[in-house]
């Protein structure tokens, strides 16, 4: 009788430690939100207090009936807390292979595939022998780039071109090559690197004044991870249709302090991609990328002055926008000249 009892005891305490190891699978889930734990509901609260922490725990096992339902309801508590729990961006690093720099390619095609995502297809377009590009484009008049390509290369860029580089594969992108030996940067020095780039691009334009780049807390699934505040005037109403207009918005940074949207204030919100590596003359960098989300309709004018490299699709489209935005071919700009995706390389000085 004494041993049916002992293995009766032993089960009953085996099955504890399995509930209590469930507990705490979920409880992990949410111990980025602590606030939420310790605010959710009071008699969870007690129960887990006195049932886990209590020196009679064993005893407590061995003798006390637990209710599965809520276990359940527990689970689904914390787990739902974890999920609705803003935290910090996390630079991801690449699984991919290193991209070695290829000489019969475009920059324009090398930088694109070192640093971002783009479709197999993408290529270069072969120019005609005796075709050539050589005049320049006022920054300010993109009617003068586009006029410029459709006249000098009008036909030699094929429509599985336009459709491998369009906005709905890949969007809008400023890449910033570090060497490796340098390490691997941090969150932190990822935005003070991108804030420094910025705010000395955006000084070069009268139409905009720059209030910061920023790394703010997110929710899991949201895709921005910075943001950048300006006013001027570009800050309108066709390029941000939902600009604040009443009431003030706030944005929590990762580093302290709090963004103010006032009325007439305007934000941009950049996704962070994972970085990837190049070797390039002997040399291997590391390819840190953010991919601007809207404010497609004027980074033309101003992205010409970005100390890096910016890449962009043909056209691309801004969420949950029906327009599109580019000079239907694509291009990258790199030290003030739009080079594009041609054989062999042509490239447009710019004003």
């Amino acid at each position: 009788m004494t041993m049916i009892t002992t293995k009766y005891r032993n089960r009953r305490k085996g099955n504890c430690l399995i509930i209590l190891s469930i507990l705490i699978y979920f409880l992990r889930g949410a111990s980025a939100s602590f606030l939420c734990l310790r605010n959710g509901s009071a008699i969870l609260q007690t129960w887990f207090n006195g049932f886990v922490f209590n020196n009679e725990f064993t005893e407590r096992c061995l003798l006390m009936k637990l209710n599965i339902t809520t276990i359940i309801a527990a689970s689904l508590l914390f787990a739902g807390c974890a999920s609705t729990t803003k935290a910090p961006p996390v630079v991801q690093y690449s699984e991919k292979p290193v991209y070695v720099w290829d000489d019969s390619k475009s920059l324009a095609l090398n930088i694109t595939k070192a640093s971002i995502e783009v479709p197999p297809s993408l290529r270069d377009t072969k120019i005609p022998d005796g075709a050539s590009v050589t005049q320049s484009g006022a920054w300010k008049d993109t009617a003068a780039v586009v006029d410029l390509l459709s006249n000098g290369l009008g036909g030699f860029f094929g429509g599985e071109l336009f459709r491998s580089t369009s906005g709905k594969k890949w969007q809008p992108t400023y890449v910033k090559l570090v060497p490796a030996e340098q390490g691997l940067l941090s969150l932190d020095e990822v935005t003070q690197m991108f804030n420094k780039s910025f705010t000395d691009m955006f000084a070069q334009v009268d139409e905009v004044e720059f209030h910061g780049f920023f790394a703010h807390m997110k929710m899991p699934n949201n895709s921005d991870d910075f943001h950048v505040k300006f006013t001027g005037s570009y800050c309108d109403s066709q390029a941000f249709p939902t600009k604040v207009k009443d009431e003030q918005r706030e944005i929590v940074r990762v580093y302290g302090g709090v963004t103010y949207l006032n009325a007439g204030d305007c934000a941009v919100g950049y996704r962070l991609n994972p970085v990837t590596k190049l070797s390039w003359n002997g040399q291997v960098y590391y390819s840190y990328s953010v991919t601007a989300l809207n404010f497609y309709q004027y980074l033309l004018q101003f992205s010409q002055f970005f100390d890096g490299f910016f890449v962009h699709p043909a056209r691309a489209s801004e969420s949950g926008r029906s327009d599109s935005w580019g000079l239907d071919y694509p291009y990258v700009i790199h030290n003030k000249r739009m080079h594009l995706f041609t054989s062999p390389e042509q490239s447009i000085q710019l004003n």
